[in-house]
């Protein structure tokens, strides 16, 4: 975790060489989540306590209790600071001391930490050392160091002195840093030469890493304890032992339980050992396969990272988990990032020693994984995120459509028993072994078309880009109420309640056109933007170029014989469709309005066809059919329905399904608008929505309803119109037969 900004702002206020000190306190919380509790850290030369308080932080921080030593005589001694042009710009008395005594207490007895303070030279302290006795716990503590930060004396006599006996008793994995260095470079002391040449070298200080000797192969290891795990790591390790074998790692099954008191999970604190005498170390659960071509995990995660699968996004509940843990253990995460990790798979270094220490009672918050992710976040651990297809769950498969098989890890954790888990993972095996190393799993899409017949229509372009260019390779299903609208999309097509989903397959499910109360609704409603746009954003989280939003439509030859014999004729070129929409009351003409459209259409020569079919939330308002008109309300399939309007030259009607339909075709198209805008409503064609294309209207019933953000109610298809109300909205009946016949033409408005 790193320190809050201000925090280290004031640490840099009270010390002479505060550069880089970001760096210095990432190296210290390393080591002190790292390091065994009894190591000591320790700092010579502490002016006002900067850096000590920045060691204090990380001790805090590691949750980890260790005691901090200061030694600086203070005493009146003259003193420099870094990069002065001065040989003396301040006198080292003990104004320093009390400062330093005061920041460094009240730290402590705020947070509960250990400091003692030695006004001795570093001499003194080396050599009175083994006569002290630090107490910890009725104990006292040995003499080893796992921090040391040398900022006394920078003459190479006392400098020499202070390597030649800290470096002893200096812990694996310990660090020395040196401060002040550039009055060392070109000393002839062989021991502050080799500790430089083995050092970091950063802003004029060397970090000295005592290294570990670790065995030479990485690890991979799992437990398998009792008799149920143990049948199933017959079906599993050899999974696990291949793949070690392959990737150059030491195998390691843990079979017997020796630190927990509740159950085998917390047996995953034996990694605290392994650590010790390995460098890298890959745990993997027994309840997990992993498939044949699966890559080095030790290479794909850095060694400075902890590599884990994150659930968080994919569970519930990871807060509540946390919650009930950090009360249990009385810790708090103030900056917890909503992270929550899996711990079946976990690709660890020896720097991660520390999070593994066993802590005294065995809360249950699922395991042990809540208790290590509360160290996690309080530690902040730099973390690889594995992605799932490293540690497989099923809590991904909704989210992927993807078969667990296509994952290189499959972690079989939620089953609700062993046997289960043997079955599945046995016939799984099975499938891998029947690739043979070519390994292809398709995903399974399902999108479910929701909605009046217009909104689905209007999801087909969404539907094509999703099957040409999003998963051409893949499985789609699509469930509708009018199948016939997507056959041309080589899916499998469905009515909506006549389709189940394969067993042990998962679908990605999305749905066309979420209700009101969904989040996609809240975020842009259909009813202020176009519903090719709704649907696209629905299904795949983006809109279309122009050039893919214009509907395609199969117009099918047996349909178009259909219609010719209905009508006893094949020419239907003088043809004036209009369909009188009934729905939500704004979209709901006054019938003697719509009568005088037809009969004055009639008046200048059309021939009139009229359109529609009732059902009980929708259909046509009821009007005179002209003698010389056409009547096919009630009558057409949606087959004949689309040969109609690919064949007629102009179509009159409201929003409605008709006008998303003619967006398949060329013919000219009337809207008469009202509760959308006209541009929402009207279809793509050619790149441009008013391509052949008008609406006429004298005001839309959309601009009467307040669409602000913060309204919490009303909307544009929920208020009542009379007769005469409807006269400010609707244009003249006049102005329909004059677009009817004085189209715009063929070219972009």
């Amino acid at each position: 975790m790193h320190m809050l900004s201000h925090d280290l702002d004031y640490c840099k206020t009270l010390s002479d060489h505060a550069i880089d000190f970001d760096y210095l306190y990432d190296q210290l919380l390393s080591i002190a989540c790292l390091l065994p509790q009894p190591c000591l850290f320790c700092e010579v030369g502490t002016r006002a306590g900067g850096s000590a308080l920045l060691a204090l932080h990380a001790i805090k921080e590691s949750g980890i209790t260790r005691q901090l030593i200061t030694i600086d005589p203070y005493g009146g001694k003259p003193f420099a600071a870094v990069h002065s042009t001065l040989p003396y710009n301040n006198w080292y008395d003990d104004t320093f001391y009390r400062s330093m005594m005061k920041e460094l207490a009240d730290f402590c007895a705020e947070h509960a930490l250990q400091h003692t303070h030695f006004k001795i030279t570093s001499q003194e302290f080396i050599a009175t050392f083994e006569q002290m006795h630090l107490w910890q716990n009725q104990q006292t503590l040995e003499p080893l160091f796992g921090y040391v930060y040398l900022d006394g004396e920078h003459t190479p006599e006392t400098v020499g002195q202070e390597l030649a006996w800290f470096l002893p008793r200096l812990s694996d994995g310990g660090l020395l840093v040196i401060d002040d260095i550039e009055n060392l470079v070109q000393t002839t002391d062989p021991l502050i030469t080799e500790v430089l040449s083995c050092s970091d070298m950063r802003y004029n200080r060397a970090f000295f890493h005592q290294r570990h000797h670790f065995c030479e192969k990485p690890l991979v290891v799992t437990i398998a304890i009792g008799e149920d795990y143990q049948r199933l790591a017959r079906i599993t390790h050899p999974t696990l032992k291949t793949y070690a074998k392959r990737i150059g790692a030491e195998f390691l099954a843990l079979t017997e339980s020796k630190i927990a008191t509740t159950t085998p999970h917390w047996e995953k604190f034996q990694l605290a050992d392994l650590l010790e005498r390995y460098r890298r170390v890959l745990y993997i659960d027994t309840d997990i396969l992993i498939r044949s071509d699966c890559p080095d995990l030790f290479a794909l995660v850095p060694e400075t990272h902890l590599g884990m699968f994150n659930e968080g996004p994919f569970t519930e509940r990871s807060r509540e988990l946390l919650i009930e843990t950090c009360k249990a253990y009385g810790r708090s995460l103030p900056t917890w990032d909503g992270r929550y990790f899996n711990t079946g798979v976990m690709v660890l270094s020896h720097r991660h020693q520390g999070l593994f220490r066993k802590p005294e009672h065995e809360h249950f918050s699922f395991y042990e994984q809540t208790y290590l992710n509360m160290m996690i976040a309080a530690q902040g651990t730099t973390m690889y995120a594995l992605p799932y297809q490293f540690n497989r769950m099923t809590c991904v498969d909704s989210l992927t459509g993807e078969h667990r098989l296509a994952s290189y890890i499959v972690h079989y954790a939620g089953a609700p028993n062993t046997e289960t888990v043997i079955d599945l993972a046995r016939r799984d095996r099975r499938k891998w072994q029947r690739h043979r190393g070519q390994f292809c799993f398709r995903r399974h899409i399902h999108v479910a078309v929701t909605g009046g017949l217009g909104d689905q229509v209007n999801a087909e372009p969404a539907l094509r880009f999703m099957r040409h260019e999003v998963y051409p390779d893949d499985v789609m299903v699509v469930t509708t109420n009018w199948p016939e609208l997507f056959a041309h999309l080589n899916v499998e097509v469905h009515l909506h309640g006549a389709w189940q989903p394969k067993p042990d397959t998962p679908y990605y499910s999305v749905n066309s056109l979420p209700s009101p109360e969904s989040l996609t609704w809240m975020v842009v409603s259909n009813l202020l933007c176009h519903t090719v746009d709704f649907c696209s954003i629905a299904l795949l989280r983006r809109t279309l170029p122009l050039a893919e939003k214009r509907v395609h439509l199969q117009v099918r030859k047996q349909d178009a014989t259909t219609l010719h014999s209905l009508l006893g004729t094949s020419e239907l070129g003088d043809f004036c469709v209009v369909h009188c929409g009934r729905h939500w009351n704004t979209k709901t003409f006054p019938a003697f309005w719509w009568q005088e459209v037809v009969d004055s259409l009639t008046a200048v020569g059309q021939t009139v066809c009229l359109i529609g079919h009732d059902d009980t939330t929708r259909g046509v308002v009821p009007i005179m059919c002209p003698s010389s008109g056409i009547d096919l309300r009630q009558q057409l399939t949606l087959g004949q329905l689309l040969v109609l309007l690919k064949e007629a030259p102009v179509l009159v009607s409201n929003d409605s399904a008709p006008i998303h339909l003619a967006g398949a075709f060329e013919n000219s198209i009337v809207l008469i608008p009202s509760c959308k805008h006209p541009e929402h409503v009207l279809p793509y064609r050619h790149g441009n929505v008013f391509w052949h294309a008008q609406a006429l209207y004298k005001r839309l019933t959309l601009e009467d309803v307040s669409s602000k953000p913060t309204e919490i109610h009303g909307s544009s298809a929920e208020f009542f119109l009379d007769d005469q109300q409807w006269m400010t909205y609707l244009p003249e009946p006049s102005e329909v037969v004059d677009a009817v016949l004085h189209p715009p033409g063929k070219a972009f408005l």
